[in-house]
C-alpha cells in the first residue's frame, strides 16, 4: 500500500522535540520472537524507545535465509521442485533484511518523525489490538512457504494514553521460520483505531499532498507551521475540484498486457509537469479490466529507483511495478477477492483519436467534468 510520504516534508526537526525516557525493560530482548502476541510486544517496545537498533534485530538476515533454503530437504518430489525453483528465483529475500533493503529503517525513521510532528508521546503508548491476516504467496515466490509457511500483513493500534489518541501502524512480512516469528515491517503511521480509519486517514493525506504539490505550495514551509494529522483530517473536508485543471501534458504512454497471463488490460499514464523542477512533476492513469467498458482511476506515484504504485479508489487495490524496457512487471492486489495478479504490460502505440478518446476519459475521471 503506500507508503511514508511524510518523510519528506519533517525533515529532521522531530530530532529537537525527542525526550529523554524511561528505563528500557530488560525483558525486551533483540531478535525474533517465540509467538506472535510476543513479536507484537516486541514492535510496540521498539517505538516507545525509538529503537531502532533492536527493531533490525527482528527481521531475518540474508544469511540465515539463505541456509535455510539450501538446507532444505523434502521426500516429496513436488515440494523439492517448488525450493528449486526458489533457489533460482531466491533474489527477493534480500527485502526481509534490513543490511539490503533499506526502506525498513527509512520507513520506521519515517514513522518516528510523522508521530513527533503530531506530537505522539512514544513513552506513554499502549497496545490497543492488532489485526493480521496471511499474506497471498505470488507466482514469483513459489516454494518460499516451504521455508515461512506463515505469512501475514495488518495493523497494529496503540494509544498514547497522555493525549488519549489512538494511532495504528501498518505492518507487512511478519513470518514464521522454523517456529520463531520474525519481521513486522512497519511503513506508514496514521491517526486511526480501525482498518477502515486508517485507509481514510490515508487516501486523505494522499489527496492534501497532491493538492498541495498542484497549488505550489512549499511542503517543507508549510510543515513549520501545522500539523501532520491536523492537515490529513482536513483533507477528508477537501473539495478536489478546487484544484487547478489547467496542467502540461508532458508524454503519454499506452500499455496493454495480461493479469495472470489471463485478463487483458489497459493501462494509459500521462507525464505532467507541475511546480517541481524537474521535467515531470507527477503522473495521472486510467485503468480498464477485460471486456469492462468502464475505465477506473488511478492514484501513480513513483520512486526514485523506479517502482511505479498504482492505487485504486475507493477501493484500495494496488498494483506496484517496474518499467524496463517499455514492460511493466509486477503485482496487482485486488481489494475485492483479497487475491495476487502477476502482471506484465507493454507500451503500444496509439492513434490520434484513440489518445483524445483516452485523454477525455481521465480528465472526466480525475475532475468530473461532464463527458460530451
Amino acid at each position: 500500500m503506500c507508503l511514508c510520504v511524510f518523510a519528506v516534508l519533517f525533515g529532521n526537526s522531530a530530532d529537537a522535540k525527542r525526550h529523554k525516557k524511561k528505563e528500557k525493560d530488560p525483558t525486551a530482548e533483540p531478535g525474533p520472537a517465540k509467538t506472535e502476541k510476543e513479536l507484537v510486544l516486541k514492535l510496540i517496545n521498539v517505538l516507545q524507545y525509538e529503537d531502532s537498533t533492536t527493531y533490525s534485530t527482528l527481521f531475518p538476515s540474508f544469511d540465515t535465509l539463505w541456509k535455510t533454503i539450501m538446507q532444505y530437504r523434502d521426500t516429496n518430489a513436488a515440494a523439492m521442485s517448488e525450493v528449486g525453483h526458489l533457489i533460482r528465483n531466491a533474489g527477493f529475500i534480500k527485502d526481509y533484511d534490513p543490511h539490503f533493503n533499506p526502506k525498513i529503517m527509512q520507513e520506521f525513521r519515517s514513522i518516528m518523525i510523522k508521530g513527533d510532528d503530531s506530537e505522539v508521546h512514544w513513552d506513554h503508548i499502549v497496545l490497543v489490538r492488532y489485526e493480521f491476516k496471511r499474506m497471498l504467496l505470488t507466482r514469483d515466490k513459489i516454494g518460499y512457504d516451504k521455508i515461512a509457511p506463515l505469512r501475514f500483513e495488518g495493523y497494529i493500534f496503540f494509544k498514547d494514553m497522555l493525549t488519549r489518541e489512538t494511532y495504528g501502524v501498518a505492518v507487512k512480512d511478519v513470518q514464521v521460520i522454523k517456529g520463531l516469528w520474525y519481521g513486522g515491517h512497519m511503513v506508514d503511521l496514521q491517526h486511526a483505531s480501525t482498518e477502515d480509519e486508517y485507509i481514510a486517514q490515508m487516501r486523505a493525506e494522499e489527496r492534501w499532498l497532491r493538492a498541495m504539490v498542484e497549488r505550489g505550495v512549499d511542503l517543507d514551509s508549510f510543515r513549520r507551521v501545522t500539523d501532520s494529522i491536523i492537515q490529513a483530517r482536513r483533507a477528508l473536508l477537501f473539495d478536489s475540484s478546487a484544484i487547478v485543471m489547467h496542467r502540461e501534458i508532458v508524454d503519454r504512454k499506452l500499455y496493454t498486457g495480461l493479469f495472470d497471463n489471463e485478463i487483458p488490460v489497459v493501462l494509459y499514464v500521462q507525464y505532467l509537469r507541475g511546480h517541481c523542477t524537474e521535467p515531470v512533476c507527477s503522473y495521472a492513469a486510467i485503468l480498464k479490466f477485460g471486456d469492462e467498458d468502464d475505465y477506473i482511476k488511478l492514484l501513480v506515484s513513483r520512486t526514485p529507483d523506479g517502482k511505479w504504485s498504482f492505487l485504486e479508489e475507493p477501493d484500495i487495490s494496488n498494483m506496484e511495478l517496474v518499467l524496463d524496457d517499455k514492460i511493466y512487471k509486477g503485482t496487482w492486489l485486488s481489494a475485492r477477492d483479497k487475491a495476487e495478479y502477476e502482471v506484465r504490460l507493454k507500451e503500444k502505440l496509439a492513434g490520434r483519436k484513440r489518445i483524445h478518446f483516452l485523454d477525455e476519459t481521465l480528465d472526466r475521471l480525475y475532475f468530473q467534468q461532464k463527458k460530451d
